[in-house]
């Protein structure tokens, strides 16, 4: 049960990491734009990271998400410095239609903050337990408009096509998505064959 110490540590919590974040970026050569910044202190990352601590929810670290049967890490929580760098690069502007490759809720709230009401996210991830536990956590911090899909993204997701951009948060190739500005697309260890529209 939350109550309400925990909620005002979470918001406390989050807008250290949001200043952290924005210090970091600054120190790395960009400035942390405004919308960006607002981003991270709206959207709650304890939410979508409930098995660790709101301390560990909030550093400037990854959190690990799911082991498979033998221990090995298969899932993560990337740091919010690092996403919030993949976010300055992709340019999210409101009203743009995103896809994103590798879902696991937190990354994808953040889009939605950016894209606004006129815009669309949709993320998809091969893992059922990724996409059930990432739909399940959009809903609950009130992001019910985040489209959640469960396949291989080898091929995207061309229901939503074509997308402003193209978030690709692990190591899974995809093939021919339509995509508006190729040269927008923020690809995280993974290559890509775009058309662009």
């Amino acid at each position: 049960m939350t109550t309400d110490n925990d909620a005002q540590k979470a918001a406390t919590l989050r807008n250290d990491m949001a200043t952290a974040v924005a210090a970091t970026c600054a120190e790395w050569g960009f400035p942390l734009p405004v919308r960006v910044e607002a981003a991270l202190r709206m959207a709650p990352r304890h939410l979508f990271a409930p098995e660790v601590s709101l301390e560990a929810a909030y550093a400037v670290e990854p959190v690990e998400v799911k082991r498979d049967e033998h221990g090995v890490l298969i899932s993560t929580m990337s740091s919010p410095d690092i996403q919030a760098m993949q976010l300055v690069q992709a340019d999210i502007q409101p009203g743009m239609r995103v896809l994103e490759v590798g879902s696991g809720g937190y990354f994808a709230s953040l889009l939605a903050e950016l894209v606004g009401p006129t815009g669309h996210v949709t993320t998809m991830d091969i893992d059922p337990e990724v996409t059930s536990r990432a739909a399940t956590c959009l809903i609950a911090t009130g992001y019910p408009g985040v489209q959640v899909v469960t396949g291989d993204a080898e091929y995207g997701w061309k229901a939503n096509a074509p997308y402003d951009r193209i978030m690709v948060r692990h190591e899974a190739p995809c093939n021919r998505v339509e995509v508006k500005d190729l040269h927008r697309s923020v690809v995280a260890a993974a290559e890509m064959k775009l058309e662009a529209v």
